[in-house]
């Protein structure tokens, strides 16, 4: 099995995978979220953290790769919610660094505009990202 942390879902698929029955798949799993070994709410925010502060990804991505791992949409919307603040300061530090790794390079606004929109960032948050570090100067 893979070393990184899984959700309940993931888990109960890699145990099926493995040919252990439902019953005794269901049983193990509810037994380990007793313990706190499987909780999804932890797993989604140390996901969200860790995309959002080490990789800066856009809110949508990390959104659609916690619903492909199966986290419950309420689950979701909670940490998104509770890290929202945080979450668009992360996100303007990296759309600057990138805008800053462009602009070394030579490429002109639009395009640089255009990549940014590509990976996922919206429109609003290129905005004020530029705003916030043509501020910063």
């Amino acid at each position: 099995m893979s070393r990184y942390p899984k959700t309940r879902k993931e888990l109960e698929m890699k145990l099926l995978q493995k040919w252990f029955s439902y019953e005794a798949v269901t049983e193990t799993i509810d037994t380990l979220e007793s313990q706190n070994i499987v909780n999804d709410a932890k797993f989604a925010e140390s996901y969200v953290y860790s995309e959002c502060v080490k990789k800066g990804k856009p809110i949508i991505n990390i959104r659609n790769k916690l619903y492909q791992k199966w986290i419950p949409r309420d689950i979701i919307d909670s940490i998104m919610q509770e890290s929202s603040e945080n979450m668009e300061q992360w996100i303007f530090e990296k759309i600057i660094k990138e805008i800053e790794q462009y602009k070394r390079r030579g490429i002109e606004w639009l395009e640089i505009i255009s990549k940014l929109m590509r990976k996922g960032y919206t429109a609003d948050q290129i905005k004020d990202a530029v705003a916030l570090r043509d501020g910063g100067k």
